[in-house]
């Protein structure tokens, strides 16, 4: 499967893939899979899951806050 440059999607697309992402390793898939089915990087998923934690499923902003 080929990697996606995850800045190269739209705002909207990223949030999309964020929260439906989320939402399948709370439902019991492993983080692994669910990413490489999007075709993004592994690790982006612990960043999403951590914030996720801290801040609700709307972990996008989250992560742009943290980062700013």
């Amino acid at each position: 499967m080929q990697t996606i440059d995850g800045r190269t999607l739209s705002h909207e697309v990223s949030e999309h893939i964020r929260v439906m992402a989320v939402r399948r390793v709370r439902a019991g898939e492993r983080p692994s899979a669910v990413i490489g089915s999007y075709g993004l990087c592994r690790t982006t998923i612990y960043k999403w899951l951590r914030a996720a934690r801290r801040g609700g499923e709307k972990c996008g902003a989250t992560i742009r806050m943290e980062v700013a």
